[in-house]
This record gives C-alpha cells, structure tokens and sequence, in this order.
C-alpha cells in the first residue's frame, strides 16, 4: 500500500513536482548569475573606451585660462615629452646597452635607475610649470577652477557612458571560425620566422628573467641577436643566391630583403683581446773562492 500524507495525495508525485520546481528555479538563477558576469565582462571592456571618449568630450584646460597659462602647459608638455621620448631611451642606450644574452638582473636594475632619473627629472618638469603659472595673473585659481570643472564632466560622461554600453547588444566583428583558422605567424613572415629560429632559446631565458620589464626585455633581445648578428645576417637577408630557406620563402612572399628589418636590427659584438706581456729575468750567480795563506 502506498504512503499517503495527511491531505490524503500520494507523496512521490509531489516529491517530483518539487524537484521540477527545484530545477527551473536553479536554473533561472545561474541563467541570471551568466547574465550578470557578462554585464560585467562588458563593463570592463566598456571603462578603457569610455575614459578617451570623456577626455575628448569634455576637452582640455588650455584655451579657458588664457594665453599665458597655456604658453605654460605647452612648456610642460614639451619638457615631459622631452624626458620621456629622449632622455630617458638615450639613459638606456648609453647605460644599460648592450646587455648580456639571456640575463636581465643586472639590465633590470640599470633600467630601474634609468627610470628613478626620469621621474625626478618629470618631477622638475611639473614644479617649472607650477612656478610658471604663479607668475600668470589668477592662473593658478581659473586652472583650479577649470580642473574642477572637467573632473566633473569627465565623471557624469563615463557614468553615463558605461552604463549605455553595458546595456548595448554584444557585437562581434570577426566569425568563431574565422578565428580558429587564422594563423599565430604569418606564412611570410620569413624574416621574423629566420630570426626566431635562430635566437628563440635566448629570447625565451630573457623572457623568463626580465619578469615583465618590456624595456629590459628589449636590451635583453637585443644583446641575443648582436651575440648571433653574423649569422643572422647571412641567414635572414637576401644574399642572391636564392638557397637558403629564407631566399625561398621571400622569393614566394615578394618580400626579400637585403638587410634586416629595423625590428631585427643587431650589431655584432666585438671580442676584445688584451695583448700578453712576458717578463724575463736572468739570474747571475757569483762565486767567490778564498785562499787560506798557512
């Protein structure tokens, strides 16, 4: 005999009806939780985008506060660009280059000093310009006032801006497939290809030693192609004969190159040999014989 409930049903078929109910219900929940993480997803996607297209709406400090002001901003701009585009890769070329192949821990520090130089001498850029803007009559305070001001809009639009973009449809500009088939290297790319296959151990031991440092990573790539630069030179450029698998693959690309690409660029380290300097010293020996007279 079945086992009944009070209310006189049996209680395998409410038993199932509550597993059913305890399904739709775990369902709509993790279709809310994937809802949810791709809002997410798209918001992050969403701020990077949303901060260049606040700063360009909201536009710039220069033409509010004047002529003065903005002969002073102009300075600023041109002695940061200065350091960061000038001084701070002409520290690294004299200083840290050429590095050692496949090592970084002596090229990371140098470059770290290179760095602690650059931001000092940024540093010296800002309190020009703060001492500049002092001299311009009530520049400090409208530039105060201006930079209020554009923080605000800059806020409310990237406010306004996420929030649309997290509410737009996901678009997507390139097919499942036609990602799947694309290569990672191009079929001519024969020089990068040649390069690779002759300084990719090196490449991989700085790549694992430089730790993330992409300006010591190129002093440490660069110092793997100047220790191979002869053979990189007679193996990746176009020598005439048409033989080698490079030739062969340019040949079939149209891409043939004398000379390596600037991306490539190596100069071939030079071994130094000091000269030997032999002394010789000569002995003399003095005997001397003494006479006893009886």
């Amino acid at each position: 005999m079945r086992p009944y409930l009070l209310s006189g049903h049996p209680s395998r078929p409410r038993s199932r009806a509550c597993s059913r109910a305890l399904a739709l219900v775990v369902t709509a929940l993790s279709s809310l939780m994937l809802v949810e993480a791709a809002a997410r997803a798209r918001g992050r996607g969403c701020r990077p985008q949303c901060q260049q297209e606040c700063r360009r709406e909201c536009g710039s400090l220069e033409a509010e506060c004047g002529p003065c002001v903005a002969s002073h901003i102009d300075l600023r701009r041109d002695c940061r660009d200065t350091v960061n585009s000038e001084v701070f890769p002409s520290c690294v070329d004299k200083r840290c280059s050429p590095g050692t192949p496949g090592h970084c821990t002596l090229t990371r520090e140098c470059v770290d000093g290179c760095r602690a130089s650059q931001q000092s001498q940024l540093a010296g850029c800002d309190r020009r310009f703060r001492a500049g803007i002092r001299g311009c009559q009530g520049g400090a305070s409208c530039l105060a006032a201006e930079r209020t001001t554009r923080r605000g809009c800059v806020g409310q639009c990237r406010h306004d801006c996420v929030a649309s973009c997290r509410g737009g449809p996901v678009t997507t500009t390139v097919a499942p497939q036609a990602l799947r088939v694309q290569p990672l290297v191009s079929a001519c790319a024969c020089q990068a290809t040649c390069v690779n296959g002759i300084v990719s151990s090196c490449y991989d031991d700085c790549d694992d030693r430089c730790e993330g440092d992409t300006v010591a990573l190129g002093v440490c790539r660069r110092a793997c192609r100047d220790a191979q630069c002869n053979h990189l030179m007679k193996a990746c450029t176009d020598d005439g004969t048409g033989t080698s698998r490079y030739a062969l693959c340019c040949a079939q690309c149209d891409n043939c190159n004398e000379d390596l690409d600037d991306r490539f660029a190596c100069e071939q380290a030079t071994t130094t040999t000091r000269p030997s300097t032999t002394t010789s010293s000569t002995t003399t020996t003095t005997s001397t014989t003494s006479t006893t007279t009886p």
